[in-house]
Order: structure tokens, then sequence, then C-alpha cells
């Protein structure tokens, strides 16, 4: 007998993986530039520069039971609100749930 339902569904599994990693790189990069732009509109007094880091993270977990936002403060530093952005959003998508993390921190 044939595997070629296995080989046919490790397939389709493949190909369902692909264009979700496409996505998410599409989505990642689409969000760094949409920060970027955000963040050249403010008038920074002292110049410096931002570090942007942003996370896209396909998950299944509901809303609320992931603690991200502690693993984000930490990869850039203690969290300043008179310079630094950040924005944390989940989205559900047909690849499931994305918790999409957008974070700039201002360095001198």
């Amino acid at each position: 007998m044939s595997n070629y339902k296995g080989d046919k569904n490790n397939h389709v599994r493949s190909r369902q993986e692909s264009q979700s990693n496409e996505f998410l790189c599409n989505l990642t990069n689409r969000l760094r530039q949409m920060t970027v732009m955000h963040l050249k509109a403010f008038d920074i007094k002292n110049g410096g520069r931002y570090k942007l880091i942003v996370y896209v993270i396909q998950t299944n977990y509901p809303e609320g039971k992931s603690s991200l936002s502690s693993t984000m403060i930490a990869s850039c530093g203690l969290f300043n609100v008179e310079t630094d952005y950040y924005l944390s959003e989940t989205i559900r998508t047909i690849f499931g749930h994305l918790i999409v993390i957008v974070y700039a921190c201002y360095h001198e």
C-alpha cells in the first residue's frame, strides 16, 4: 500500500508553513517601516537614534496568556515613557493567533 496520503499531507503542511512564514515576514517588515515613518515625525531635542525591535510571534495561546512584555523590556533596557515607543497587539489570522510587538528604545 502506498504512503501517498501521508506524502500529500506533508506537502500541504509544508506549503502552509511556507505561506505562514512569508506572511509573518511581510507583516514584520511592514510594521518596521510604519514604525520608522512614525518615529521620523517626532522632533528629538538632543539628537540620537532609536533601536527598533519588531517581533511577530505565532501562537495558539488565547489573548492575555503570554508574558512577553517583560521579555521586551529586558531586550532593550528599561522602558522610558518620555522617549520610547511600545505597541503590542494580538491578531487572529488563518495561521493562528499572532502576537505583534513593536518596541523602539531611544539612544543618545
